[in-house]
């Protein structure tokens, strides 16, 4: 049988677990709230420089 101290203790680590995953998940869920997207495509040309000629695999070179 459970004493009261046995008892309080195991109530104090329930509420302490509790309120982290409470805390957790409400900061999560303003964190997805706040987020927005980001444009696609992006407005900015890209422009993209090849230095290295290609490769195949197992070090077989053109």
């Amino acid at each position: 049988m459970f004493t009261n101290e046995k008892l309080l203790g195991i109530i104090l680590i329930i509420f302490v677990v509790a309120a982290a995953g409470y805390f957790a998940f409400i900061q999560f869920k303003q964190e997805v709230t706040d987020a927005s997207a980001s444009p696609s495509p992006s407005p900015s040309n890209l422009d993209f420089l090849f230095n290295k000629t290609p490769s195949f695999q197992f070090g077989l070179s053109i």
